[in-house]
């Protein structure tokens, strides 16, 4: 902490903030001249998303082509592609840049917060790189798909948090930070709702802190979520009318097995600090017991089919790796089933290192804290709804990961960490 004011320390962050910046820029521009993406018309769910943002560009921003389209996704997601289009064109390899765009502008919070976390000077260049092998994101972060918005909205709201509670330059913004959270949240909750996750954690964070002071962070999230009531009321449902058969409301601990499982690439490396390297005895029982949840999940609600023929498939990672190591439904529930074991375990960790109930004011166990919460309430909120579901729905909670693996890591297994990813 001493170099704050230092400014030849000053100097060397500014000029590795440009070329970790410069690093990720190219990372990107690399997948999209140094492959054969720009030549595939449309890939992943690019077929779904646009006829919508095509309808608008070509038929005008009316009420049929702005709200009555059909997709899973909504208009925070299918508005600015449209706005994009207008301008420079709605082809697909266009409309990709404004995705490139929200990969390489989510650096911005992200490294803003790696600085306020001790991570200065070219300790900066392990974030950037970090990011880059996110799990899909750097792949995703080529197409027209909704991910790379949504990580980047998403870190503007941990960000507008700690931005407001005066820890990053010493001055506070009680006023503006939960009303720039509010609006960044609706917008959110227009692009998909499991931004939801991401507030309830800022909430529960804004609680414990301060109990009387919390009040405009609920408010906010409040007003925010009133915000989506009119779309919900004019689509009778979470999606739009076409895709409610494939989406919506119901109990399902199927997806809590699979996305569990599905953690393993994220966060099963802070097994290691909990159990090993830095082990408690608290540790150990948050583990246990997450361990034992991933069993019971995988005994009771055990997904029934990891093949993308069927209508409510689990897809991705987890999928492929049980598919590939065994070709029967029993060999492919005892991988899935172990894999939860390790990825819920490793959410236990991730508790017992976060301080939460000890109220810790440090930026490492506050940024675990927005994570592991995330976490929790986003894995929570698949257990009420069903449809398909894929590994990269993970991904916007753990978005903090780039910085909190280079600070709660030992530096050795960084590596096999990337070579994994």
């Amino acid at each position: 902490m001493n170099d704050l004011h230092d400014p030849i320390a000053d100097r060397t962050h500014r000029l590795a903030w440009m070329v970790s910046f410069l690093l990720v820029i190219l990372a990107s521009l690399s997948l999209r001249f140094g492959t054969n993406v720009a030549k595939y018309d449309q890939l992943f769910d690019e077929p779904y998303s646009l006829p919508a943002i095509h309808g608008i560009t070509q038929q005008g921003w009316t009420v049929k082509t702005t709200i009555d389209f059909e997709e899973t996704k909504g208009p925070g997601f299918i508005w600015p592609y449209a706005a994009f289009g207008n301008l420079l064109g709605d082809s697909v390899n266009t409309l990709r840049w404004l995705t490139i765009i929200s990969f390489c502008l989510t650096c911005l919070p992200m490294f803003s917060l790696a600085k306020w976390a001790g991570i200065r000077g070219w300790q900066l260049l392990w974030v950037a790189l970090l990011y880059i092998l996110l799990p899909h994101l750097w792949i995703i972060g080529q197409l027209v798909m909704s991910e790379p918005s949504f990580v980047l909205g998403s870190f503007m709201m941990m960000w507008l948090y700690v931005w407001s509670t005066g820890e990053l330059n010493g001055r506070s913004h009680a006023v503006a930070g939960p009303v720039c959270f509010g609006f960044v949240l609706s917008a959110l909750l227009h692009n998909r709702v499991h931004a939801v996750a991401l507030a309830g954690a800022i909430m529960v964070i804004a609680f414990l802190r301060n109990p009387r002071t919390c009040w405009p962070w609920v408010l906010a999230a409040f007003l925010a979520g009133l915000s989506r009531i009119p779309l919900w009321m004019r689509w009778h449902g979470l999606v739009s009318p076409t895709n409610q058969d494939r989406i919506g409301v119901g109990l399902r601990l199927e997806s809590l097995t699979y996305l569990g499982a599905g953690l393993v690439p994220f966060i099963g490396v802070f097994l290691w600090p909990a159990l090993i390297s830095k082990a408690t005895r608290a540790s150990r029982v948050w583990v246990a017991a997450g361990v034992l949840v991933g069993l019971a999940l995988g005994i009771v609600a055990q997904p029934e089919s990891l093949d993308w023929k069927y209508e409510e498939a689990f897809n991705g990672l987890v999928s492929v790796f049980a598919t590939k190591l065994s070709h029967t439904h029993a060999g492919q529930s005892v991988i899935v089933t172990f894999m939860a074991m390790l990825g819920i375990g490793a959410v236990g960790a991730l508790f017992s290192q976060s301080r939460l109930f000890e109220k810790s004011r440090q930026p490492v166990h506050v940024l675990t804290q927005m994570l592991v919460l995330s976490i929790l309430f986003g894995w929570g909120m698949y257990a009420l709804s069903y449809g398909y579901v894929f590994d990269r729905y993970i991904m916007p909670w753990c978005i903090l990961l780039p910085i909190l693996w280079y600070r709660m890591i030992p530096r050795w297994l960084l590596i096999p960490q990337m070579l994994g990813m």
